[in-house]
């Protein structure tokens, strides 16, 4: 199983600079053959946008700004977290974005 970078494009994360995020990431992980950069529609954690998720580790990255995309993309590439990008969105919405991971087959 592969693993996922989902990238939220809700207007929040736009205009946060998420389209800039997701074209920076998938050109730093090109070359990842386990990983594969996709969008999302939105997370619904707009107050600490732009946000990613990587699956099947369950990370929540926010405040992911395009001059970070650097430092987030050699985080996924080894398995590393970055804490100062983590655990800042709600349980409630962590919690319901994540059951949705699993009900679609992505946990």
């Amino acid at each position: 199983m592969g693993r996922h970078v989902w990238v939220c494009l809700g207007a929040s994360c736009r205009r946060s600079g998420s389209p800039e995020v997701l074209a920076r990431l998938e050109q730093a992980l090109a070359e990842e053959v386990d990983i594969e950069v996709r969008r999302y529609l939105c997370f619904g954690a707009c107050t600490v946008s732009p946000n990613i998720v990587v699956m099947p580790e369950r990370l929540w990255y926010s405040y992911v700004f395009p001059e970070y995309v650097v430092h987030v993309a050699e985080a996924i590439r080894h398995g590393k977290v970055l804490p100062g990008l983590a655990h800042h969105v709600r349980p409630m919405i962590h919690d319901a974005v994540f059951r949705q991971f699993a009900q679609d087959g992505e946990s």
